[in-house]
């Protein structure tokens, strides 16, 4: 089940200080053309080849949040995600 399924109209979320580390491509399905604002800091994100679907859409107005690993990513503003880094497969 898609975690914002019934909530198609969404368009402010806030996931501040959760201990998140990862979102999966598929979390904000539905909603995040919608999305305006996504406000994620203070979350210890690892930013991997399973993030780089970020840098593949275009961002809400309003995105927050940053990279905590690894250490060559640490700061790095996940809306400004890119591949500049290798992905194993």
């Amino acid at each position: 089940m898609d975690l914002f399924e019934e909530m198609p109209d969404l368009q402010h979320i806030e996931l501040q200080g959760n201990m998140i580390f990862e979102i999966h491509h598929n979390t904000f399905k539905g909603i995040w053309d919608n999305l305006t604002s996504l406000l994620l800091e203070g979350n210890p994100f690892k930013c991997h080849c399973k993030m780089l679907w970020l840098a593949k859409k275009k961002s809400p107005t309003h995105f927050t949040g940053s990279c905590y690993a690894p250490k060559f990513k640490y700061g790095k503003l996940l809306k400004n995600l890119s591949r500049d880094f290798r992905c194993f497969r």
